[in-house]
């Protein structure tokens, strides 16, 4: 179905949901309590049962608060299965249905044990690249009894991801932008082309300047003498206070991005659309850089894109005050 019907589609049901309160979330099954162990599964769980979300990894950034539902700024924050720690002995209190981690996530053999004896079961969720989340989608939603929802998320997922590869299909290699992902004050942190966490350059046809064989997500840090060298054709930036000056610094001013006037700052709230967290915004992440790169290809942009994306996935209506967060993320609140 072409973008233009999908995005007609798209608002009356949008209007729908919100005429009858969201009904079409759920099927009147129980609704279980789901706690996810990492940043990724927590997003994860917002977009499928948002309703069994029952713990956070960190805290809500107060800023961006008006994404949130009030029920989700009440929760508690308990850390995750990563370098943040979890609490065993607050997880038991909470006693969720399910802990959702990824394949790779290490968990001890006893704290494993624990959960299992205390009936909260481990469900394993594969989230490393944009090609997992239509799985991701339905093997939640079933879990979380609410499998309609989970094929609907996996439907329109697949039809967005199977969008944007085929456009950026009829672009010639040799004509593919070359990318440099600066991250941090300086601009000299990135993610490596090999990293899941820099998959939206991929999606988005552009080629990252950056590859030292590190698959992690890791950040390395890079040497200006390397960005010189490569003289990429855009520079993206996550950093607002980096973004401001990387037009006035020594060097920097001189590369060819930053000369043409293609140096653009990552959009991103609630959450980022590009590596921290990594989960299904990297496909909204991947659309917008894609538009910007080849608006020849992408001649609609990706304002009406971005909308119907709140839309389904998480139930958002962008208003105004969205809008200055996503487009400004740092300098701006709700």
């Amino acid at each position: 179905m072409p973008y233009n019907i999908r995005k007609l589609v798209a608002g009356a049901l949008g209007a729908i949901m919100l005429l009858f309160g969201g009904a079409l979330w759920a099927e009147n099954k129980p609704v279980k309590s789901i706690f996810g162990g990492s940043q990724p599964m927590e997003w994860l769980i917002r977009a499928v049962a948002p309703e069994s979300l029952c713990a956070l990894n960190f805290d809500l950034d107060k800023k961006v608060s008006c994404f949130f539902r009030e029920k989700e700024l009440r929760l508690p924050v308990i850390g995750g299965f990563n370098k943040s720690g979890l609490n065993p002995e607050i997880l038991l209190k909470i006693h969720p249905d399910y802990v959702i981690l990824s394949p790779q996530s290490k968990v001890k053999k006893d704290f494993e044990l624990m959960l299992k004896r205390n009936g909260i079961a481990i469900l394993r969720i594969n989230l490393e690249n944009l090609d997992n989340y239509p799985t991701a989608f339905i093997k939640l939603a079933e879990a979380s009894g609410n499998s309609g929802r989970g094929k609907m998320l996996a439907k329109e997922y697949r039809l967005r991801l199977k969008d944007i590869k085929k456009q950026i299909s009829l672009i010639p290699a040799e004509e593919k932008k070359k990318i440099y992902y600066a991250a941090g004050s300086k601009g000299l942190h990135t993610v490596c082309g090999e990293s899941g966490h820099a998959q939206v350059i991929a999606y988005a046809g552009g080629k990252n300047i950056i590859h030292n064989g590190y698959a992690s997500g890791r950040k390395v840090q890079v040497q200006l003498e390397q960005i010189v060298a490569a003289d990429p054709d855009v520079i993206i930036i996550r950093d607002t206070a980096f973004m401001q000056k990387i037009r006035k610094l020594p060097v920097w001013r001189d590369l060819r991005a930053v000369k043409t006037g293609n140096v653009w700052l990552i959009p991103g709230s609630p959450t980022n659309w590009f590596d921290v967290p990594h989960t299904y915004m990297q496909l909204l992440g991947a659309r917008w850089l894609a538009s910007k790169l080849y608006p020849h290809i992408f001649p609609d942009g990706y304002k009406d894109y971005t909308a119907e994306f709140y839309r389904i996935f998480l139930n958002i209506e962008l208003d105004k005050t969205k809008w200055n967060l996503i487009e400004a993320p740092e300098e701006v609140g709700c």
